[in-house]
Order: structure tokens, then C-alpha cells, then sequence
């Protein structure tokens, strides 16, 4: 008997998305489903939308709340649900048919707290070239990478898929009354999966891709620097604490946060707001991180070469990346989203 699996979905103002969201979540070939969908306060249609949905599928619970951010939605959700395992799902995302069903089996064939995939980093409009490769060849295909707290954690290493909390497959229990922290709005899912490593469960990766991550101009990392993007500071320095004494998860977070700091200050450059209130701060704190990058194994010469010359020629550095940004066009654009 198949034993129930809790799906958290946040949505905002995604009427346009959420649908092909909730298809492939209700198409699981994984039956045994409980769908939370937390409208935060959109204001656009998504709220019917997803009365539409729940009309169809009795699976689907609904939580309607004021906007008060993913955090405080997926926190709503996690009271809320009733399973023994937990996976959570953005909105204007979406899994192959068997996301569930592969991330169970692997958990349970591996006696593991949390399983986790790869996934596609796609464009808005859910195209990319690689798409055909998704495997569908069956839960029973799930090839596994085992890693702990200890051995293996390394976000260079794994690129996103340690900083997210989707893509994954929890135990309930190795959760607990972990929460999103409310005032954090950027490296809140980051700091969250890390806080739960911190318990030290027993986890394992596949590299068979069943998430789709879909890359939006207007995401949070994307939008006008403000003092909710600046939080991203305060999710990465509990990070690296959380670490402390893990030193090569330690190293790692702070190199992550190094590129991380780069991307802002990069994005920002020409802000003159940013270059008045955040430039400096941003620019000591990549100062201050720049070493995990340059002593990582996990880093190209080639990267650590760049990563030393941003800080010795960094308007030079943003007008030379702007220009091979603008060469390679949307290539360049995905590479950089899937962190590549």
C-alpha cells in the first residue's frame, strides 16, 4: 500500500503557469498524493484557477492567505500536511510523471532520509534544447549517489541543487519543526535545506533529471536590488555557521556565496542606488569569501583566474562579460542560470 506523500506548492500571480504545474503533479504515476496549494494573496486569477483544479482532483487542498512571501506559504503548508513525506514544487514549475514515484522507490531501496534529482533549467516558455533526454524509463532505473552531512555535502560540487528545497523527497521526521525563516526572501530555501542537513540525515542524489525548473526574468534573483534581495546575505552566513565544523561543506558554502555576491554585483553594477547603499558591503563580503573559490578542487584554474580579476578589474570584468553575454545570447543566459 502506498503511503502518502504531502506536494507543497506556493503560488503568486501565476494564473498563467499554474496549471501546467498541477497537470503534471496530478498525473503522477505516484497515487497516493496530498496537493497543498498556498495562494499568497495573487492578485491576478490563480486563486480560481486552483478552485478549478480542486473541483477535478479531491487530492488538492487549498490554503488562501494574505501575500506575506514563499516562506510564510510554505511554513502555512508544512502545518497543514498530513504525509509521512514531503516534496515541495513551485508553481510556475513542473516534474515529469514519475518525479514522485522514482524519489520514493530510491528513498525506500536506499533506507535514506532524503532523496534528491537533477533537474532541467528551462526558460519561460518551458523550452530547452536538452528536454528530450528526461528519462522515463521507470522508478526502478534510480541509480544512486549516497552522501551525509559529513562526506560529499559540497555545493560547488552539486551547484543548485543544495541551495533549493524542490527536486528533493523528504521524511516528515527529518524535517521536524524545521521552518522557513519569514524575513529571509533570498537563500531562504537554501538556508532551510541546510538546517535540516544540519540534523544529519542519510541522503542520496540521482543524476536522472525530473524537475523542471523554469528561469523567469522577474524572479526573486532577478528583480531590482532592494532590502529583501540583501537578505541573501544574512541566508549564506548561517550557512557557512551551520558548517562551522564540517570544513569542506564550509569552504563550499562560502565559495557558492562568492559567486552569488558576484552575480548581484554584477547585475547591479550600473544601479546607482545599489552602488550608493550595497556596493561596498557586497563587494568585502566577496572579498572576504573569494579564498573558498580559489582553494576549492572543485573550481577550474580558469574560474579562480576570473574570480581574483573581478576584484582587481571589476568594471572592466562586467563590460567584457556584458559583451560575451550579448554574443552568445540565450546560450550564455541559460548556462548562467543553471550555474554552469
Amino acid at each position: 500500500m502506498e503511503e502518502l506523500v504531502s506536494v507543497i506548492i506556493p503560488a503568486y500571480n501565476c494564473r498563467s503557469v499554474i496549471s501546467r504545474c498541477l497537470e503534471s503533479v496530478c498525473g503522477q504515476t505516484y497515487k497516493e498524493l496530498e496537493i497543498i496549494v498556498v495562494n499568497d494573496g495573487s492578485e491576478d486569477n490563480t486563486l480560481s484557477v486552483v478552485q478549478e483544479w480542486k473541483a477535478r482532483d479531491g487530492r488538492i487542498r487549498l490554503i488562501d492567505q494574505e501575500n506575506r512571501g514563499v516562506s510564510a506559504a510554505r511554513n502555512a503548508a508544512l502545518d497543514m500536511a498530513g504525509g509521512d513525506y514531503i516534496t515541495f514544487i513551485d508553481a510556475d514549475d513542473f516534474v515529469d510523471s514519475i518525479y514522485v514515484e522514482a524519489l520514493y522507490s530510491g528513498l525506500q531501496k536506499n533506507n535514506l532520509d532524503i532523496s534528491l534529482c537533477d533537474y532541467y533549467a528551462e526558460n519561460g516558455m518551458g523550452q530547452n534544447a536538452k528536454q528530450e533526454g528526461v528519462r522515463r524509463s521507470g522508478a526502478e532505473d534510480f541509480g544512486i549517489t549516497r552522501f551525509s552531512r559529513t562526506q560529499g555535502f559540497n555545493y560547488l560540487r552539486y551547484s543548485d541543487i543544495l541551495q533549493s528545497v524542490w527536486c528533493k523527497l523528504y521524511r516528515r521526521a527529518a524535517i521536524g519543526d524545521i521552518r522557513f525563516r519569514e524575513d529571509i526572501y533570498v537563500g531562504e530555501d537554501a538556508l532551510f535545506f541546510a538546517s535540516v542537513v544540519q540534523k544529519d540525515p542519510a541522503m542520496g542524489y540521482t543524476n536522472q533529471k525530473l524537475y523542471h525548473y523554469v528561469i523567469h526574468p522577474n524572479s526573486a534573483m532577478r528583480r531590482t536590488f532592494d532590502h529583501k534581495k540583501y537578505t541573501v546575505t544574512t541566508a549564506w552566513e548561517n550557512i557557512i555557521k551551520l558548517f562551522r565544523d564540517v570544513p569542506e561543506a564550509s569552504r563550499s558554502a562560502g565559495g557558492r556565496y562568492a559567486m552569488q555576491l558576484r552575480d548581484i554585483i554584477i547585475e547591479e553594477y550600473r544601479n546607482p542606488v545599489f552602488r550608493k547603499q550595497y556596493y561596498s558591503d557586497m563587494m568585502r563580503r566577496y572579498r572576504q569569501n573569494l579564498k573558498y573559490l580559489i582553494v576549492s578542487p572543485e573550481v577550474p584554474v580558469i574560474k579562480k583566474l576570473s574570480g581574483a580579476g573581478f576584484v582587481l578589474f571589476t568594471g572592466l570584468y562586467i563590460q567584457m562579460r556584458k559583451i560575451y553575454r550579448k554574443g552568445q545570447g540565450s546560450a550564455a543566459y541559460m548556462a548562467e542560470c543553471e550555474g554552469k
